[in-house]
């Protein structure tokens, strides 16, 4: 799928589901990948997203989003309202961007996965929102490598770059079993 001059992927049927199986996304422009305003999922499964570094977020206002065994180079997503982010056994990467960012009251969970930014915070916790990690690799320059307002709950992460704080507003280090309901 090559979103070169528009949102490469727009899901807006309540009734459907998408499912995307060893595909490859590109994006050459300032455009995203996908945009979500539907409550039904769309699963993204062993496949490689190539974005460019110009790229805006994509979004995801309702229902959830899954990427499983996935390689996210470029990819940033932001949620709103009750959309939610599910990522497990990803590398997800985007030079001196913010990976996550959520809004709304979704829960988005990340698991076995690892996340690098050079300079941004790699996740941003908005206020009505929880981020469940764990078992994750973390790697940013900032001051806080998770930040926000909202709820995170995480369990063995690993800092490896120079940075390991964490400011949201309620931490909770209890382990948390993460599922894909």
């Amino acid at each position: 799928v090559d979103a070169a001059d528009s949102t490469g992927i727009t899901h807006n049927n309540s009734s459907s589901s998408l499912n995307f199986l060893f595909c490859t996304f590109y994006s050459t422009g300032a455009n995203n990948v996908l945009t979500g305003t539907a409550v039904g999922g769309i699963d993204f499964e062993n496949c490689i997203f190539a974005l460019s570094a110009t790229g805006t977020a994509s979004t995801v206002a309702v229902g959830r989003i899954l990427f499983n065994a996935c390689d996210m180079a470029g990819m940033k997503i932001t949620t709103s309202d009750t959309g939610s982010v599910f990522a497990g056994s990803c590398y997800w990467q985007f030079g001196a961007q913010t990976l996550l960012t959520t809004a709304g009251t979704g829960t988005s969970e990340i698991y076995n996965s690892t996340l690098a930014s050079t300079s941004a915070s790699t996740i941003s916790v908005g206020a009505g929102t929880t981020v469940n990690i764990s078992n994750c690799q973390l790697s940013s320059s900032n001051t806080n490598v998770i930040t926000g307002a909202g709820t995170l709950n995480y369990s063995g992460l690993a800092f490896t770059s120079t940075s390991y704080g964490i400011n949201t507003t309620t931490i909770s280090g209890n382990i948390f079993r993460p599922g894909i309901s």
